[in-house]
């Protein structure tokens, strides 16, 4: 609107020879920002409503007319709430006896939602469908699929950049060709001669946790240790040793903040995420940040 007004002045004091149109212009500048604003407002909101509304809605009916049911969605969480409360109800109570029948503490909804649907059974995480079957020809299918219609699990995050804090742009949370391109970069490292060379490091490390295992029993025939911890430090172990060619104890502190980050990550990829939701100064993203920072670091 300031165009023209600033165009005749610069020539010196010359008038304006048709003010209306300056004062038309400028009064209309404000109408056209408000415009832009409230399309991009709608075009926001359609958006949202086709993620959460629309999308979702038309797969489910797809999958009942095949016969795939699951438990009931919210519109905005999926099965978020139930997953976290099955979970919380199994792992509240010890195991009755020691045995290796383990899905239904460490995976409460497989066996009951396929208990209660069947299999295949499908269930959510905000808008995002997550099938699961048994069939060994299904899973090959799937697996062997190169048209994108199966995405990875670990790529549940792909479009949460919350999540994408933890997977990054590594192997877990990459398809098509930039996973093969990564896949191509890093399969040097992992020629078999090459990984034959790691067995006597990773073979130390197992020793010195058997070692470290019988000095805790003492003289007791029975000890209980926490099998989890021991079997996350010892992957990590041999992590640092083989990849980095330090020790888990070095690295202590960047794998504890990884578990931290690991929980905050799984949360997001259970919820739906508007865009723009990262730049809120919620409590979990300001600590998400400050993970994020001190890894980096």
């Amino acid at each position: 609107g300031d165009s023209v007004s600033t165009f005749f002045s610069a020539r010196g004091s010359e008038p304006n020879p048709i003010p209306g149109i300056a004062e038309q212009q400028t009064m209309g500048s404000p109408a056209a920002i408000l415009l832009a604003v409230l399309l991009a407002a709608l075009a926001y909101v359609l958006r949202v409503l086709r993620a959460l509304v629309w999308a979702p809605h038309r797969l489910e009916r797809r999958l009942r007319r095949q016969g795939i049911r699951g438990p009931p969605r919210s519109l905005i969480s999926g099965n978020g709430a139930d997953y976290g409360a099955l979970v919380a109800a199994a792992q509240s109570r010890p195991l009755a006896s020691f045995h290796h029948a383990i899905v239904g503490r460490v995976a409460p909804h497989y066996r009951e939602w396929a208990a209660r649907y069947g299999r295949p059974f499908v269930f959510w995480f905000g808008p995002r469908s997550w099938l699961v079957f048994s069939s060994p020809e299904v899973a090959k299918a799937a697996l062997n699929d190169s048209t994108g219609t199966f995405d990875k699990a670990g790529n549940g995050g792909g479009s949460n950049p919350l999540a994408r804090q933890l997977i990054g742009e590594g192997l877990v949370g990459l398809t098509g060709e930039k996973w093969a391109h990564h896949r191509r970069v890093i399969s040097p490292a992992f020629n078999m001669e090459r990984v034959k060379g790691w067995i006597p490091e990773m073979s130390a490390i197992a020793s010195s946790m058997l070692d470290k295992w019988e000095v805790q029993g003492g003289t007791h025939t029975e000890f209980e240790i926490d099998a989890s911890k021991e079997f996350q430090t010892f992957s990590s172990d041999v992590i640092s040793r083989v990849a980095f060619g330090s020790s888990y104890e070095e690295g202590k502190r960047v794998f504890q903040l990884q578990e931290e980050q690991i929980k905050l990550a799984l949360l997001a990829m259970r919820t739906f995420y508007f865009p723009g939701f990262r730049f809120v100064p919620t409590k979990k993203n300001r600590r998400r940040h400050s993970l994020n920072q001190e890894i980096r670091s």
